[in-house]
């Protein structure tokens, strides 16, 4: 009943990732003819169709089956780099379900790119899962498996620093220091509800208030992905920062370092209520 659950939650917590997982039930109950694996992928297909229907009442913009409509298209590179060093160690270990799942995983990564992290996640869990409940395929298998697995452990130690290196600025969350009085002061002055309308112009020019309160529009490549509609709550972005029209769902006005780079000469109508030498927060009209 725990994992019947479980897998029925995994649907509302990324049904993404679940259109890998039924496959892979559904292959494990045909060869496995368990009562036990056909009540999972019972709550599986359940689920993630009520979990479909739920996006489709939120996101109007396009349909919930555009995940695999928009993205589908045959480049299996990628994901063949992260299955690889997995092949490699179902030499020295046997784990019938995890090749299943490594081989759903590989080919839903091939064909569907709407986010190509997710099946390298999948293939890496299935990989990891191979090592650790695996049946070694013959008696010396642990010390090849265990060397090539310390290996992979190293480059993925040095490929992770290369990533995430601040110094780099290649991955997220990114930090700006002219800005931290002007955010810590929002989060001192105001409620986790506070909506703060802020410039985001791409991935590198952020509107790093975001850390700490929710933005009237966040980076459109997230919002677009999610099928969201991002087209009016730009237009009205546009019109804030060119015209001095504040959008009725913000509270706040934040105009900093990436605000000033893009409108110069932006005249906000606003009474101030916080500001240093590179960052000016103002209070819309009649808001606490």
């Amino acid at each position: 009943k725990r994992r019947f659950l479980a897998l029925a939650a995994a649907a509302f917590v990324n049904g993404y990732l679940m259109l890998m997982v039924l496959p892979f039930l559904a292959i494990v109950t045909i060869l496995e003819k368990k009562r036990e694996s056909m009540y999972l992928l019972a709550a599986g297909v359940i689920a993630t169709a009520l979990s479909a229907l739920f996006i489709s009442s939120e996101v109007t913009v396009r349909p919930w089956h555009f995940v695999i409509t928009e993205s589908f298209h045959f480049d299996p590179i990628e994901i063949i780099k992260h299955a690889v060093p997995f092949l490699v160690l179902s030499a020295f270990y046997h784990e019938r379900r995890m090749l299943i799942l490594l081989a759903t995983g590989g080919l839903f990564g091939t064909f569907i790119h709407y986010n190509p992290f997710f099946p390298v996640f999948m293939i890496y869990f299935a990989g990891a899962m191979m090592i650790a409940g695996g049946k070694p395929r013959f008696p010396k298998s642990g010390l090849p498996a265990g060397v090539f697995a310390a290996v992979l452990f190293v480059g993925f130690i040095i490929s992770a620093y290369q990533k995430y290196d601040p110094e780099a600025g290649s991955y997220f969350p990114r930090h700006d220091e002219r800005t931290r009085n002007a955010v810590d002061w929002l989060e001192k002055h105001t409620d986790r509800s506070t909506v703060i309308a802020a410039l985001t112009a791409d991935e590198h020019d952020l509107a790093l208030v975001m850390d700490k309160r929710s933005v009237y529009l966040g980076y459109i490549g997230h919002v677009g992905h999610l099928g969201l509609d991002w087209k009016p709550r730009h237009e009205s972005t546009m019109r804030l920062y060119t015209s001095g029209i504040a959008p009725p769902e913000a509270d706040y006005v934040f105009y900093g370092p990436v605000e000033r780079t893009y409108f110069p000469n932006a005249v906000l109508p606003f009474d101030t209520a916080y500001s240093d030498d590179s960052v000016t927060v103002y209070r819309i009209g009649g808001k606490q």
